[in-house]
């Protein structure tokens, strides 16, 4: 289980609510062992996932049906953005997936570099005529 913490005054408390719920499952009676880790910047975290909301809530009808869910275009938008990984199917036949996103399998450079991508590449391609500071107040008002 991973919970993210932050500390303070009072010590280390929940994160977010999902961190709070998580850790309200865990017995008081028990000694838990930690392996405290500073992960990648959880607040620009956080604001790649507005960013992707409010794209998802704003994109073209026709667009929107053809991804079916937020987390399909999501992974598009990332294989769009280059990271993306080969693998071969066993008729040798080459096949593409998303590079996963998570804290432990992405540095803060290389997922700075994904946001940016895909901030331009949805300006470019997916919403036309939209100006990417009105982009970027929407994703702040979103969080």
């Amino acid at each position: 289980m991973i919970i993210h913490l932050n500390k303070t005054h009072k010590g280390l408390v929940p994160a977010s609510q999902n961190d709070q719920e998580l850790f309200e499952k865990l017995s008081s009676k028990k000694t838990l062992r930690a392996n405290i880790v500073v992960p990648r910047n959880y607040k620009f975290h956080k604001k790649f996932f507005a960013m992707i909301a409010v794209v998802w809530e704003n994109l073209p009808e026709q667009l929107n049906k053809g991804y079916g869910t937020r987390d399909n275009f999501r992974y598009e938008l990332t294989m769009r953005a280059g990271f993306r990984e080969q693998w071969t199917t066993h008729k040798g036949a080459p096949m593409w997936r998303p590079k996963s996103i998570s804290f432990a399998k992405m540095s803060e450079q290389d997922f700075s570099e994904l946001y940016d991508k895909i901030l331009d590449d949805v300006i470019q391609n997916f919403i036309p005529g939209l100006e990417k500071s009105i982009l970027e107040e929407e994703i702040i008002c979103f969080l």
